[in-house]
């Protein structure tokens, strides 16, 4: 292996092999996750033979929260917001909310 991809990286690779299995699965007319992503990992070899079940887990948990989805915009300019803010300026924020909402 050349390096390894952890953290935000490797949320967003999943997002991309499920956004993948799920493209073929429309494609195909249906199909099974379990066995696209052991394929995928047979020629690939993304992760060593003792993490293809959990790989495949976390795939299939990706497929399900990509197709089950039901909010499906969102407002750029609040989100970019929301990223602007360090952790403890977003902690405060959302303090000063539930505080609002307490009365």
């Amino acid at each position: 292996m050349l390096g390894t991809i952890t953290g935000q990286r490797l949320m967003l690779a999943k997002m991309h092999i499920a956004n993948y299995i799920i493209d073929q699965m429309e494609r195909a007319g249906g199909g099974n996750v379990s066995y696209m992503v052991s394929n995928l990992n047979a020629e690939y070899g993304i992760v060593a033979p003792a993490d293809l079940p959990f790989f495949i887990q976390d795939i299939g948990l990706f497929c399900d929260a990509l197709m089950n989805q039901s909010v499906t915009e969102i407002d750029r300019a609040a989100y970019w917001k929301f990223r602007a803010m360090s952790a403890i300026d977003a902690k405060r924020a959302l303090e000063t909310e539930l505080n609002a909402l307490r009365g």
